[in-house]
């Protein structure tokens, strides 16, 4: 059995960002620190970020959400369906809930009992495409999903979904374009395809070889586009999907399409030597953390996104992994917007870089000049002051954090 997330004493929720359909939980235009949600009934213990909605997680194991609910993606029955500004709960009924997940317009939860539930909707290059091969629409409220093995842990994509499952078995769904299914080809990813729904939305082991013999794997994580996995036996890094700004390194040319990996390869970005610990990817880059706490960043460097120094549009790729400055040894998570980072130093501060938007959550000084943050910079929040920040999420145009103290 899978347990809830606990934290000692009080905690605190708190969002940045945007907040055009209430993903702050909040009555307000946008927040340009980073600011508490103040009418809260539980001690929330996780969060989540999705594209333009919000996830948090009780220390009872119940469900809160708000932001856009359009296409479901909130789980729950709402007044005005494109927006909500305050969080209420997602009932499941008879389960405890472990961890939650959000892509942009779906939600997942996976329960103390092994058990996963989705609602919302996937979305493709030709718009929705819902969440179930039985119903072509949205759905409002969690489903359980019928899956052979019992589930240890999730994770989501913009529009794809990743289960991890008790004996290291790697069950996908969503949309497959790019290969961020990893267990499609080409010729099958498009919608046209007769079978498209069934196989894209019907969760499916993806099959991974090495030798000849099946790689498992103890590790998942999702980038926007594109799936990592650890491998169980040797601790190496596999990957997926897109990979048009070297989001996945440097690929073997016989490995990728057009800049799509509709299969999983070993990550040559990734040291075999070393234990990695989290990955988190945006739109076009990909953050990495080990075992010591060092961050590393590969991908497009625009917008100072990677943490590595000041970058414009001509600026290459980074191809592999290379350390930030001054996050060596010193972190204990990480997470990316669509184009931006931040990290959480082991004295509980946060810090942000990347783009110039309200969710870096660094104040005015961002929003007159809009200025991009190429290293990373702590965030300028007195709610943040005397408090130890435990976890942070990342979505399109908001943050999420927890803080305790």
């Amino acid at each position: 059995m899978l347990q809830v997330p606990s934290v000692r004493g009080a905690t605190t929720a708190l969002v940045a960002g945007g907040n055009e359909v209430g993903q702050l939980g909040m009555e307000r235009a946008s927040a340009c620190r980073f600011v508490p949600i103040t009418d809260l009934q539980e001690k929330i213990v996780s969060c989540a970020a999705g594209g333009m909605h919000s996830l948090l997680l009780s220390e009872h194991g119940k469900i809160l959400s708000f932001g856009c609910n359009d296409d479901g993606s909130l789980g729950r029955l709402t007044e005005e369906e494109e927006e909500c500004f305050k969080a209420a709960v997602v009932h499941i009924e008879g389960e405890t809930v472990s961890k939650i997940a959000a892509g942009n317009i779906h939600s997942v939860a996976l329960t103390t009992d092994c058990h996963v539930f989705i609602w919302g909707s996937y979305r493709d290059n030709s718009g929705a495409f819902g969440i179930s091969p039985k119903n072509p629409e949205f759905i409002s409220e969690p489903m359980k999903l019928s899956l052979p093995d019992s589930i240890t842990d999730i994770a989501c994509g913009a529009d794809h979904t990743l289960m991890l499952s008790q004996e290291g078995v790697i069950y996908t769904m969503g949309i497959a374009e790019q290969g961020r299914l990893g267990r499609i080809r080409k010729s099958h990813c498009c919608r046209e395809n007769r079978r498209a729904r069934q196989t894209m939305l019907t969760p499916l082991p993806m099959r991974v070889r090495r030798y000849r013999k099946p790689v498992l794997f103890d590790g998942i994580w999702a980038g926007r586009f594109s799936g990592f996995a650890r491998s169980v036996s040797d601790g190496r890094i596999w990957g997926w999907g897109l990979n048009n700004y070297h989001q996945l390194g440097e690929i073997n040319p016989d490995d990728h399409e057009d800049n799509f990996v509709y299969q999983p390869v070993e990550l040559a970005a990734f040291d075999p030597k070393k234990r990695w610990t989290q990955i988190c990817g945006g739109e076009q880059h990909t953050l990495a953390l080990d075992s010591e706490g060092t961050v590393y960043s590969m991908g497009r460097p625009l917008y100072g996104r990677l943490g590595l120094g000041p970058a414009d549009a001509n600026d290459p790729d980074v191809t592999k992994l290379t350390p930030v400055p001054g996050l060596e040894e010193c972190v204990v998570s990480i997470a990316a917007g669509d184009n931006c980072s931040f990290a959480i130093h082991k004295s509980g501060q946060l810090l942000s870089w990347g783009q110039g938007t309200n969710m870096l959550g660094q104040g005015d000084r961002e929003i007159a000049k809009d200025i991009d943050l190429y290293v990373p910079t702590q965030c300028a929040s007195k709610h943040l002051k005397d408090k130890t920040t435990i976890e942070i999420a990342a979505g399109s145009h908001h943050a999420i954090c927890i803080a305790s103290g």
